[in-house]
């Protein structure tokens, strides 16, 4: 699989969509970014959400959106954000990779999607009677559940 990088980034787009992409990165517009195999899609704020699918081959890469501008071209504002985010996200992996036990723990979870990390942690608690309490008490915070005698013990 090719590598992308910003040089490649900066001439599929032109430098102009390049320059609005990176100011989309760079204000956080870019959510829900998920990555499976060699398929990268998010969707990212603009002045509606948009859609995009990015995928990585051996020729290079290919991006789609469903934003009106993205009509008859190839990479938008919104695909050079999420190719942004994507190679900050591979950066960060590829750093904790070789990093001590905890950052290699930590990469491999920031690579799972939230269904598997759901049942892994998932997996943990009911295995842990102390963290499922404490777990218990964060999700009943968390949806307003909290009683009041508790608060006060």
């Amino acid at each position: 699989m090719r590598d992308l990088s910003e040089p490649i980034l900066k001439k599929l787009a032109g430098d102009v969509t390049y320059r609005r992409g990176l100011d989309y990165f760079k204000s956080g517009a870019v959510e829900e970014i998920r990555i499976k195999g060699n398929i990268i899609s998010a969707t990212v704020m603009g002045s509606m959400p948009y859609q995009v699918k990015l995928r990585l081959s051996n020729q290079g890469v290919d991006g789609s959106c469903d934003c009106p501008a993205s009509d008859g071209m190839d990479f938008c504002k919104h695909c050079v954000a999420t190719a942004l985010v994507y190679l900050q996200q591979k950066t960060e992996l590829d750093s904790l990779s070789q990093g001590d036990g905890n950052e290699r723990i930590t990469a491999c979870l920031m690579q799972m999607d939230k269904p598997q990390l759901i049942k892994e942690i998932m997996t943990i608690i009911e295995h842990d009677p102390h963290l499922e309490k404490l777990w218990l008490q964060k999700a009943d915070r968390a949806v307003g559940n909290v009683d009041p005698k508790i608060l006060k013990k």
